[in-house]
């Protein structure tokens, strides 16, 4: 039986021919890549230079009426960042060769050939037709140097962009009345950092281990201290006020009384004992044991009530307690009973302690209530300062503008302005 045409093999597709070298041609896809890179960076300058000069003009503007932290040179330089990455991110964006040759084709007037050609080759193989094509559009662009024209600039939205810039410069230039407000600021600032920092000394200096008193003060001058770590001077000074206020209640009013009466009574003693010992306390213990043993005589006795009346007069203003036992004492002796004398006598050296104790109290509340109201003079006297220097500079520039206004209606004239301001500040603290 012969063979059937459905026997016979099916004769292969021509394989084509394999697409032919293109250097030239991808030699000038590069060069519209470029091109394009570069037109968009171009597209892309103006609207940013515009956008970035417009909020420096703005950050400016605002920073003239309301005070701003000094960011200037911050803001500044992250526009221009913000303007050299847009752009570099503009040019950087991924060009299919495709859509340069695309681009080389619609310069040079090519109709479409090279982007043609561009596609053809990417096949790999192709048919004799299309390998002619790519040749054709090979040769062609080898001859081409150079495109007709060159980068497209947008010279109209460049334009506005480079005038908001230079205009932003401008600004730049001229004095901020700001900057002296915020000057005066950060001197303040700097003023209450170190009132801060000198009671943080003072409450290191009274915070003594073992003593709950003044552990507690040093604690509330710690406190003070980190609360003006924060504040404005207005804040500074009212807090410094209020602490002052509250220290000055926990003074005693006759403290001077008080420390006059010890030592008086401690130089009294030390001229005429009234018993053995150095100090008024253990002269005091002495006293009362010699009374408890019996070991004073009659006459003794009674020099020695004499004596504790004397004593107790002395002390009534300045530490009445310590008065009222010796009175006792000295009541005891008159009715004859030793004993209760030196129990009393006990009791007094115990008021001399509670006397001492005390004073130790108040000279630490006098340290704290003397550091406060040293801070707070200090910045007073800033304070007043500032506010002499305003009223200086307010006074000159109404006397100038005065004088001015004068040579100008007469014609012939002289005019002179003037200020001057004064201003005083105290404080006071005990110790």
């Amino acid at each position: 039986m012969s063979p059937t045409l459905l026997d016979q093999p099916t004769p292969e597709a021509p394989a084509g021919v394999p697409a032919p070298a293109t250097p030239h041609l991808d030699r000038l896809v590069t060069r519209a890549r470029r091109r394009m890179r570069a037109n968009r960076a171009l597209a892309t300058l103006g609207p940013a230079l515009a956008v970035a000069g417009g909020a420096a003009i703005a950050w400016d503007l605002v920073s003239r009426v309301v005070l701003l932290p000094d960011l200037d040179l911050a803001v500044r330089v992250g526009l221009a960042v913000a303007v050299v990455t847009t752009v570099a991110v503009a040019a950087a964006v991924r060009i299919r060769p495709a859509w340069a040759a695309w681009a080389a084709d619609r310069w040079l007037a090519a109709r479409d050939r090279y982007s043609t050609a561009v596609e053809l080759a990417g096949r790999g193989h192709l048919s004799e037709l299309d390998a002619r094509q790519v040749a054709d559009a090979e040769a062609s662009a080898k001859g081409v140097h150079r495109f007709p024209s060159g980068p497209n600039v947008p010279r109209r939205i460049l334009a506005v962009g480079l005038a908001a810039v230079l205009a932003a410069a401008g600004l730049a230039f001229v004095p901020n009345p700001q900057d002296e407000v915020r000057a005066q600021r950060q001197l303040e600032q700097q003023q209450v950092e170190e009132v801060a920092e000198d009671l943080r000394e003072t409450a290191e200096e009274l915070g003594v281990p073992g003593d709950p008193q003044r552990e507690a003060l040093a604690e509330r001058l710690e406190e003070l201290a980190a609360e003006l770590d924060d504040a404005s001077l207005d804040e500074a000074l009212e807090a410094l006020a209020e602490a002052r206020a509250a220290l000055a209640r926990e003074l005693d009013d006759d403290l001077a009384s008080q420390r006059t009466a010890l030592a008086g009574l401690q130089q009294e003693l030390g001229q005429r004992p009234i018993g053995s010992g150095s100090t008024v306390r253990s002269q005091m213990d002495d006293l009362a044991a010699r009374l408890e043993a019996g070991a004073l005589s009659a006459e003794e006795q009674v020099a020695m009530e004499e004596r504790l009346r004397e004593l107790a007069d002395a002390l009534a203003g300045g530490q009445p307690e310590l008065a009222d036992a010796l009175r006792q004492a000295a009541d005891a002796l008159a009715s004859g009973d030793p004993g209760a004398a030196g129990r009393a006598m006990s009791a007094a050296s115990g008021a001399v302690a509670n006397a001492l104790s005390n004073l130790q109290g108040q000279a630490a509340v006098g340290a704290a209530e003397g550091a406060v109201s040293d801070g707070l003079s200090q910045l007073r006297d800033a304070q007043q300062g500032q506010a002499q220097g305003q009223g200086q500079g307010q006074v000159q520039g109404q006397g100038q503008g005065q004088g001015q206004g004068q040579g100008q209606g007469q014609g012939q004239g002289q005019g002179s302005g003037s200020g001057q301001g004064q201003g005083q500040g105290s404080g006071s603290g005990q110790g």
